[in-house]
């Protein structure tokens, strides 16, 4: 999951035993921390539920970042060595059909 604007940078990336946490875009002083099996498998079945073909042309339901109201954000999934980007969407409001899966996302990183 990434997160940016002008003045602000966020990438958070989750694999089954750890996640990583970058505030600034020369990617420097990563914050490191730990998935359980518990969470892993809750990210991989909301993955599972996720028509990945399509995910490129999902519709946001807001446009804030378009006038610098909120960052830009996307979501990108790699399975079985293919990465998979998402649309555009505002931080911490994507499309419906990717919802929990970056409210997840956040929710590891915030804890």
């Amino acid at each position: 999951y990434q997160a940016h604007t002008r003045g602000f940078f966020e990438e958070v990336s989750i694999t089954e035993k750890s996640i990583v946490f970058l505030n600034n875009r020369k990617r420097t002083n990563p914050i490191n921390g730990s998935v359980t099996s518990e969470q892993w498998n809750v990210c991989i079945g909301l993955v599972d539920k996720i028509d990945l073909k399509s995910i490129s042309q999902l519709t946001a339901p807001s446009n804030l970042r378009k006038i610098d109201r909120v960052p830009f954000a996307h979501l990108s999934i790699i399975k079985n060595g293919d990465t998979i980007k998402s649309s555009d969407f505002d931080h911490k409001n994507p499309p419906k059909e990717l919802k929990e899966l970056v409210d997840l996302i956040i929710s590891i990183k915030e804890n």
